[in-house]
């Protein structure tokens, strides 16, 4: 099974890592923290997409479950 979803703005999200205070030192050091990776910009813990602080992030948590 596969689950889509169209989420206007779910791009901008990008550009939150860097303010957000869970992920901010992820993206500035990448090297400390080995279990994240980047695909695509977004960024990636053990294989699940890291979601910013933001109203969004409620959303799309209670929708993928």
């Amino acid at each position: 099974m596969v689950l889509e979803a169209k989420v206007t703005g779910f791009h901008s999200i990008k550009a939150l890592y860097v303010e957000d205070e869970d992920f901010k030192r992820v993206v500035e050091y990448p090297s400390l923290c080995d279990s994240f990776t980047s695909q695509e910009c977004f960024l990636f813990n053990e294989n699940k997409l890291c979601i910013p602080k933001i109203p969004l992030r409620d959303l799309i948590v209670k929708e993928a479950h």
